[in-house]
């Protein structure tokens, strides 16, 4: 192996994150049918995942997400206590 290979691969740390998010919707998309309630929830969580994946994305010093992971349920209470549990696997270029 190269020298050159060899220190840029001392260098890759993995990053594991974990945490939760809360999703936000106004009291009328709440008070909504249960149906409606669960698809603006759905919705809005599906926007959450996406901006915290293109922000991680986006660090200097992310070279690539290797897993993801979102619970809605379980981990999660998307529905009930309006939360997302999630957890990241990455490779850095440090």
């Amino acid at each position: 192996m190269p020298q050159d290979s060899m220190e840029g691969a001392k260098n890759k740390i993995k990053l594991e994150l974990s945490g939760r998010y809360l999703v936000r919707a106004s009291e009328e998309e709440l008070s909504a049918s249960n149906e409606k309630k669960r698809d603006t929830l759905i919705d809005l969580n599906s926007q959450k995942q996406e901006a915290l994946t293109a922000y991680l994305n986006g660090v200097s010093v992310v070279e690539k997400i290797d897993r993801k992971v979102f619970s809605i349920e379980g981990k999660g209470d998307l529905f009930g206590k309006y939360f997302t549990h999630f957890e990241y696997e990455i490779t850095t270029n440090l």
